[in-house]
């Protein structure tokens, strides 16, 4: 249970300090999101999208100017698929 959740912060880590690469990049703020869409915990990773959805329409989808783009990932509720997913967002999504 302990590696599970080291796994999702280091992946998260990972996420938010690539982020900060890709505003330099162009006019959109990527923030990748790796949730656990299907598998036992999909409830919960429905519930944490759709908390970060309202929050964007509530307060708007723009940062600093830049306009945020949401990537979400499903991992499946596995340790081993959320690190390819954050190792996918980072080099493939350039987050």
């Amino acid at each position: 249970m302990q590696k599970r959740h080291f796994l999702r912060a280091s992946a998260l880590a990972i996420t938010a300090f690539a982020a900060t690469y890709s505003i330099a990049q162009d006019n959109t703020f990527k923030i990748g999101l790796i949730l656990p869409m299907t598998g036992q915990q999909a409830s919960t990773g429905r519930q944490i999208e759709a908390a970060v959805r309202l929050y964007m329409a509530q307060n708007g989808d723009t940062v600093a100017g830049k306009k945020i783009q949401l990537i979400v990932k499903d991992d499946t509720s596995i340790p081993d698929v959320t690190k390819r997913m954050a190792q996918e967002l980072v080099v493939n999504d350039k987050v």
